[in-house]
């Protein structure tokens, strides 16, 4: 336990020489590439890793070996990347470009060659051969890492906290698909918890996007480090260039997809790749419910997730509050994914429980071929427990949870609660109440309502204001095309 202990200590003694000793950013990437190679290493010398090949210029002895090289920084982004290029089959590309050991940030090559070395060194102490050896610590101490960095950032939007991931994955764990997909996955740990739970013992495939390169290449990471190598993730804009695709005009489908989509997406109908795209043209045909406010991608995503998902699939999904009940266009796709019967739960979490956001959010649950037509709402404000400046989601709350869950999926009487209040809605309460998923309007219906602060309200004003310009805009557009077919 000792030697475990000191393996932890390792690592995060390597990530404050990287944080305190770079000219920016925090450099989690690099440490965690290190742990990477070294864990690939140790458990290669062991023949623990039967499905990828370690090249000689990768393994850790090697690079041990040359840490007073020069060209220290070149030869491990050259061990990366000889290790994608060993694995074909599972690398297409080298998804771990992005974390490159040359990057000017290091400072002087002087400076960053003797950072290299000290952690090299660091790397090398025995309790961390014995820790990367245990069945699923490497995996945890992985998460561990990540999840301390994002509560010292406090705004890592690449992270979802720990207690939320658990709660999606144990919900998930009913789905016996095999084929799981996150269109928006940061850093993977979704897609890994989501896998270590399943009650089935169907191999799964892991699928997944995102934007940005170095979350993908800690998630690739992340991943290979809990004993999973069937993989596939792919970098790109998952509206505007989704990767998983049948063909030109049809997404590929999964039985299970999970996801926390970004919160701050300014405009998501724009960006540097794509600098005009227009939803109401989408060979994917997303959209055909209604098209978001560009300010406000919830619904983006989720229409995205809706058209991804098999004929028996199921979606476990994070949104703002917001999304469950604004108005502008979203309440219209709000009603027809209900009249669609695809809502199947929706799952209220408290304030403080994301990084970088104070905001309120929620699980909403899709699901195809549902039995009922009832949707399941849970609040979970009287479970959640403070750590620190945020909610956690104590064990207690989550299993409860997933009785509830479990009862009402089953169609069996749902039991009570101790941890959260819960209740089925019928459609015709829904329509009474404009088919706002906000779980307050049906559970604890007595309480006050919160006062709003005037900033709240002039953003729903600005909202309000986008949306109409856009759509001023999209008349302008099929009035124009119109006098020219004329």
């Amino acid at each position: 336990m000792i030697l475990l202990g000191n393996f932890k200590e390792v690592v995060w003694k390597v990530g404050d020489l990287f944080r305190n000793h770079m000219l920016s950013g925090s450099g989690k990437q690099y440490v965690l590439a290190l742990l990477f190679l070294r864990y690939l290493s140790v458990n290669a010398k062991k023949g623990k890793i039967r499905n990828f090949k370690l090249p000689e210029e990768s393994t850790f002895a090697y690079l041990l070996d040359q840490r007073r090289a020069r060209n220290i920084a070149e030869l491990l982004d050259n061990a990366l990347k000889a290790f994608t290029e060993a694995n074909p089959k599972q690398f297409s590309t080298n998804v771990f470009s992005a974390c490159s050991f040359t990057d000017p940030i290091f400072g002087l090559p002087e400076h960053r060659n003797t950072l290299l070395a000290q952690a090299l060194l660091e790397f090398n102490a025995g309790s961390m051969e014995v820790g990367l050896l245990q069945a699923h610590y490497p995996g945890d101490s992985f998460e561990q890492f990540l999840a301390k960095y994002a509560d010292i950032e406090k705004q890592d939007l690449f992270f979802t906290p720990l207690s939320i991931i658990d709660l999606i994955a144990t919900l998930a764990s009913r789905n016996k698909g095999n084929a799981i997909y996150d269109p928006v996955c940061g850093t993977g740990t979704l897609l890994v918890k989501t896998c270590e739970r399943r009650y089935s013992d169907t191999p799964i495939s892991i699928y997944g996007q995102d934007l940005d390169p170095i979350s993908l290449a800690i998630a690739t990471m992340n991943i290979i480090m809990h004993g999973n190598d069937a993989c596939d993730l792919r970098a790109g804009n998952t509206i505007m260039n989704p990767q998983f695709t049948k063909d030109a005009r049809t997404l590929q489908t999964f039985d299970c997809i999970v996801a926390c989509p970004p919160l701050a997406v300014k405009d998501w109908t724009q960006d540097l790749e794509h600098p005009i795209y227009r939803p109401e043209e989408d060979p994917f045909n997303r959209f055909s419910r209604g098209i978001p406010p560009v300010k406000r991608s919830d619904w983006a995503f989720l229409s995205h997730i809706i058209e991804s998902l098999s004929e028996n699939g199921e979606a476990f999904v994070i949104v703002p509050e917001g999304a469950l009940y604004r108005t502008i266009i979203e309440d219209k796709i709000r009603r027809n994914v209900i009249l669609e019967n695809l809502v199947h739960a929706v799952i209220a979490l408290p304030q403080n429980m994301l990084y970088g956001s104070a905001i309120a959010s929620a699980i909403i649950v899709l699901k195809k071929k549902r039995k009922k037509s009832d949707i399941l709402f849970i609040d979970t404000e009287k479970g959640v427990t403070r750590e620190k400046y945020r909610n956690v989601m104590p064990n207690e709350t989550i299993n409860e949870i997933f009785d509830v869950y479990s009862a009402f999926s089953d169609e069996k009487q749902i039991p009570e609660q101790k941890y959260s209040i819960a209740k089925s809605i019928d459609t015709f309460t829904l329509e009474e109440h404009h088919y706002s998923l906000k779980v307050s309007e049906y559970i604890n219906e007595e309480k006050p309502q919160q006062r709003r602060s005037i900033k709240s309200i002039q953003m729903d004003i600005e909202q309000t204001e986008d949306a109409l310009q856009y759509q001023s805009k999209l008349i302008d557009t099929f009035l124009q095309a119109l006098q020219k077919k004329a």
